[in-house]
């Protein structure tokens, strides 16, 4: 299953993730709640964010940064 993230979708996107099962992620407040709550390890707000979501979604990152090791996620690269 991949992941994509992004604000909203456009129809012929839509497609083409229901095709190859990919999981949308929106901006959720339970993702916006846990950025608060995370150690300043790294300070990329985008990154940030994607360890939000890596953790509330139970999800794995793909990454060579390994900053996101310091943090309660899977990460594989």
């Amino acid at each position: 299953m991949g992941l994509a993230l992004t604000p909203t979708p456009l129809p012929r996107e839509r497609d083409l993730f229901s095709k190859d099962e990919y999981v949308v992620l929106t901006d959720d407040l339970q993702h916006l709640e846990l950025i608060s709550s995370l150690e300043s390890y790294h300070r990329d707000p985008f990154d940030r964010l994607l360890i939000s979501q890596a953790i509330a979604e139970d999800i794995t990152l793909i990454s060579k940064d390994k900053a996101f090791d310091l943090y309660p996620v899977r990460r594989i690269w």
